[in-house]
C-alpha cells in the first residue's frame, strides 16, 4: 500500500482520483446506497478509503463500511471474499439498530474501510448524494426498528411460555435487509414513506433460509405487520 500511495502522489489530483476510482469502482458499486450517487462523490470516497490488514482469528471493529480486497472472513454466517462488502448499516445513527454481528477473519484479510463520520463529511459537499444517503438510512432504520419491536414482542411471548428465544431469526433478517435494498430501492422507498405516514403496509421481507429459532422468520413477519397495524391506529 505504501508503494501505491507513493506512486499516486506523483500524479495530479485529477489523475489520482481517476486512478483510484477505476481501481475501486467494481467494489463500491456493490454498495446499494451508492447506486445513484454522484460520480465525483464516488471518486472522493475512493480516495478516502483507508487500507487495513487483519490477522487470522481477528474480529474487525464494528461501525465501519468494509470492502474486502483480499482474504476470507465470516460475517453473519456468510463467507466474504474479494470484492464483498459488509457494514453498510453504519449509515444508521442509532447503534441499537445496527447489526450485532462482527466479521471474523479466517485468513489474513486486506480491506478498505471508511467511517460514518468521514462518509457524511464527504457527502455534505454533494447535497443530492447526502439526500440519498439519508433516505437510505431512513428506509433501513425504519424496517429494522419494526423488526426490533417485533423481536421484543416475540421474546416476551416466549418468556411467558417458558421458552428461551435468542432472537437469531431477527438478527439474520436485519443483516439480510441491509444487503437487499438494492433489489427494488424505488419501490421500497415509496412503500416505506407510505408506511411512515401510517397509510400503508410494510412490504414483505424475504424469509431467511437459515432462520432456525423457535419463532422463525414467518412468525417475525406476522408480528412486524401487527406492529404497523397498531401504529396506523394511533
Amino acid at each position: 500500500h505504501a508503494a501505491k500511495r507513493a506512486l499516486l502522489q506523483m500524479l495530479s489530483p485529477t489523475l489520482q482520483g481517476e486512478v483510484v476510482w477505476c481501481t475501486n469502482e467494481r467494489w463500491l458499486r456493490r454498495i446499494w446506497f451508492f447506486a445513484k450517487a454522484e460520480h465525483q462523490f464516488m471518486v472522493e470516497v475512493a480516495l478516502a478509503l483507508v487500507p487495513m490488514v487483519f490477522s487470522p482469528g481477528e474480529i474487525a471493529t464494528s461501525g465501519y463500511l468494509y470492502v474486502v480486497h483480499r482474504g476470507i472472513a465470516l460475517y453473519g454466517g456468510k463467507v466474504l471474499t474479494s470484492g464483498k462488502v459488509w457494514g453498510e448499516d453504519m449509515i444508521l445513527n442509532s447503534t441499537q439498530l445496527r447489526s450485532k454481528y462482527a466479521a471474523r477473519c479466517m485468513t489474513y484479510v486486506e480491506v478498505y474501510m471508511i467511517s460514518r463520520e468521514e462518509l457524511l463529511n464527504l457527502a455534505k459537499t454533494f447535497p443530492p448524494t447526502l439526500k440519498i444517503i439519508r433516505r437510505s438510512a431512513f428506509r433501513l432504520g425504519f424496517r429494522r426498528e419494526m423488526i426490533r419491536r417485533a423481536s421484543e414482542s416475540l421474546r416476551e411471548k416466549a418468556a411467558a411460555a417458558g421458552v428461551v428465544d435468542k432472537g437469531s431469526a431477527a438478527e439474520r433478517m436485519m443483516v439480510q435487509i441491509s444487503t437487499k435494498e438494492k433489489d427494488s430501492a424505488e419501490e421500497i422507498e415509496k412503500a416505506q414513506e407510505a408506511a411512515a405516514a401510517a397509510t400503508g403496509k410494510l412490504p414483505p421481507l424475504a424469509a431467511s433460509p437459515a432462520a432456525g429459532a423457535s419463532f422463525g422468520a414467518a412468525e417475525l413477519q406476522r408480528m412486524l405487520q401487527q406492529q404497523l397495524d397498531a401504529m396506523s391506529r394511533q
